[in-house]
């Protein structure tokens, strides 16, 4: 009798991760669709103004908003490294904007090709006067696996210029010694002091996502069925 409860809690723990990936691959298609809906939804919506309170809210209530701001840039540049364009290799640029109000936040200006020589980057021109800007909150953009990133520390490159291999808001917080937004201001099209910013739309392949689903939880249902079966002809055979 206790082989047999052995074997029956065995499938049931293995029933209950099939299933859990099952309900976490909902999750994600649900959550992609979310996404979708909401960035469709504030490409046409009227911008707000950028302030203190987008600072305070969650930030998956002020994902892709849609926001103006005035304010200046300040004296200094981030370069994320290996970014392609088009088979191009090139950098991100990202520069802290505080606004009138006090906040401050990472504008993302676009991309610019990389120059053959890797102890230089390209300049930008870091305009400090006071200027509109507009675009749309997101987060900071992925950049591969942890362990794939040995060094994650900003690479000072004089001048104000900073190297990233992966851009963390906390790490330039700490840099900087300034709290930003919690949010990137990712530019519209031709901006004040912006590049080339043609910026991806997140993909609506959620019923990728739901396809899995239906695959864990059919390897869930056919094991219980099979495990419970052969549980049962093992039991009454003694």
């Amino acid at each position: 009798m206790k082989r047999f409860i052995v074997l029956g809690l065995g499938l049931f723990f293995c029933c209950s991760l099939l299933a859990s990936l099952g309900f976490w691959q909902l999750y994600r298609g649900e959550a992609k669709s979310e996404r979708v809906n909401r960035f469709e939804m504030q490409m046409n919506s009227e911008p707000k103004e950028l302030g203190e309170q987008l600072s305070l809210v969650q930030v998956s209530e002020a994902m892709w908003t849609r926001v103006e701001v005035t304010g200046r840039y300040l004296n200094v540049q981030f370069y994320l490294d290996n970014r392609m364009k088009d088979g191009n290799a090139g950098y991100e640029v990202f520069t802290p904007f505080q606004s009138s109000g006090g906040l401050v936040v990472l504008v993302n200006r676009g991309w610019i090709a990389s120059r053959e020589k890797r102890g230089f980057l390209p300049d930008v021109k870091r305009e400090v006067n006071i200027m509109n800007l507009s675009g749309l909150l997101g987060q900071e953009p992925f950049t591969g696996l942890d362990f794939m990133l040995a060094d994650t520390d900003p690479e000072a490159m004089g001048d104000g210029k900073f190297r990233l291999q992966k851009l963390e808001l906390k790490t330039l917080e700490n840099l900087l010694d300034i709290e930003l937004s919690p949010l990137i201001l990712y530019l519209d099209g031709l901006q004040p002091g912006g590049l080339r910013a043609n910026w991806p739309r997140p993909r609506g392949d959620s019923h990728k996502h739901y396809a899995y689903a239906l695959q864990w939880f059919t390897m869930a249902l056919v094991l219980a069925f099979l495990g419970t079966t052969n549980l049962w002809r093992s039991y009454k055979n003694g």
